[in-house]
Formats: C-alpha cells, structure tokens, sequence
C-alpha cells in the first residue's frame, strides 16, 4: 500500500541548501522488519509535478556529498539520516554521505535507525496529549484500516 505524506526536509552541510516538507509516499517493503522486529517501510522523494514540487534541483544541483535529509513518519518524531546504513543518532560533527546530484533512483538504506512513533499531534515531542489521544481511540476489534490516526505501528488497527 503506497501512502503519501509531507515527510522529507533535505539540508545541504555545506552550502545551506535546503528545501522543507518535500512532497513523498512511503509503503510498505514486504516480509521486511529491523533487527527489533519493526515494520521496514520505503520512502520515496515523490517527482516534481504540477501539484508538487519535488525536490528542486535548482537548489541542490551543484551540492557537494556532504547533506542529510530528516524523515517524519505520520505519527513519528523527526530523525536526521545522513548515511547509508546509518543505525544510530550521529554527531553533528559526523560526515555526511548523502549524494543529492546522483540519478532520482539513489536508493539509502535507514532501515536500522527507527523512527520514534508517538507524535500524535505533530508538536515535535510524545507527551501525555499524545498518549491522551490514543487511549480515546483504542479499538483492538475494528477493521484494519491503512492510514488510521493514532497507529503507531502502521498495522491497520489503533490497539495496545
């Protein structure tokens, strides 16, 4: 199931490209979790069309390799992802090695750095609102349904 959402800011390090809330939709990659059993899913940086911008080549057509890009799922804080295979939070100081000039099929792998679920309202942190909101929607038994406000783990169903 493909799903869009406004999840994608790219940064450039060294010249301070930077372009926030780029258009993209992310599904569901088959039979594949992290090594803590988590759901993996695909990101795509949707293409430019007349109802989206994409990601603007004009900004970031001369970056050199040096930039990041931060990921929000639906109901997840926001991580910076700044190499392939990265599985943790790195230092600012940590070279980045994200290559923006590449083909529009630049495939990174982040699949060992899971985003943090529980962002409900979108504020930038998990709080108690957060938990609030969930609580009130607890349905174990209701139909799966991709895309569900307070499902934080994208399984279809707003349970424990």
């Amino acid at each position: 199931t493909k799903m869009s959402s406004d999840v994608i800011n790219v940064t450039g390090l060294s010249d301070g490209a930077y372009q926030n809330e780029i258009l993209s939709s992310f599904e569901v990659v088959d039979k594949k979790t992290d090594t803590l059993g988590n759901q993996v899913f695909k990101v795509t940086i949707d293409q430019k069309d007349e109802d989206n911008e994409g990601l603007d080549k004009n900004i970031f057509g001369s970056v050199d390799t040096y930039n990041w890009i931060k990921v929000k799922g639906p109901f997840h804080l926001k991580k910076r992802m700044c190499q392939d295979n990265q599985s943790s939070k790195l230092s600012e100081t940590d070279v980045c090695d994200i290559d923006l000039k590449a083909s529009n099929t630049s495939v990174y792998d982040f699949s060992e750095y899971t985003l943090s679920s529980g962002d409900i309202d979108k504020s930038g942190i998990i709080n108690t609102a957060d938990l609030s909101y969930v609580k009130s929607r607890l349905d174990a038994g209701a139909d799966i349904n991709c895309g569900v406000e307070g499902d934080l783990n994208m399984d279809g169903v707003v349970n424990s």
